[in-house]
């Protein structure tokens, strides 16, 4: 016997059920001793029941889990990175510039995916706060990877040329080229 029956409802939330309107209707073909007997089932489940499972369970749970855990973990390296002993390393300096970009872009991030989960959207309210927040979303993004990469060159210079390093791999010079790359 094949059931072709969506997902239970259990499995669905009751609050979503009362707010959709649209009704899903359920072709079953049952076979038994050669004969087809088709009915026609109506529910009281969305039409689209993968994008409910998309923005309520993946936006709300599943990037509100990676949002507070990247929070937390970049919050940690910005206080471990901003220790008086790590400041004077240069490749300690690209690691805080690169934990406080990445705490401004999951900020930013937050804005447009779990929020509109919650029925809360802060870019529909003004046009300058959403090309604000696109922007802030790709700059940021983009300048972790510039930091990424700067770091990567430093700590390769370091290492392949530990007598060079030392006019290349200062603190202030870190510095200068973080804001260098900001701009």
């Amino acid at each position: 016997m094949n059931d072709l029956l969506p997902l239970s409802k259990s499995f669905l939330d009751d609050t979503y059920l009362t707010l959709t309107q649209s009704t899903l209707f359920i072709n079953l073909t049952t076979t038994t001793n050669g004969s087809t007997l088709s009915t026609t089932k109506t529910s009281s489940f969305s039409d689209d029941i993968y994008r409910y499972i998309a923005e309520i369970i993946i936006y709300k749970f599943v990037c509100m889990t990676i949002f507070v855990i990247g929070m937390i973990g970049n919050g940690l390296c910005v206080i471990v990175f901003s220790r008086k002993v790590l400041r004077e390393r240069s490749c300690a300096i690209y690691f805080l510039a690169l934990a406080a970009t990445d705490l401004l872009n999951l900020s930013f991030s937050l804005i447009d995916t779990v929020l509109p989960s919650y029925n809360f959207s802060i870019t529909a309210k003004s046009s300058v706060i959403c090309k604000l927040h696109v922007f802030m979303v790709y700059f940021t993004s983009d300048y972790s990877n510039y930091l990424l990469a700067v770091a990567s060159i430093d700590r390769a210079v370091s290492i392949q040329y530990p007598l060079k390093a030392k006019t290349f791999c200062r603190a202030k010079v870190a510095i200068y080229i973080i804001i260098t790359l900001g701009t």
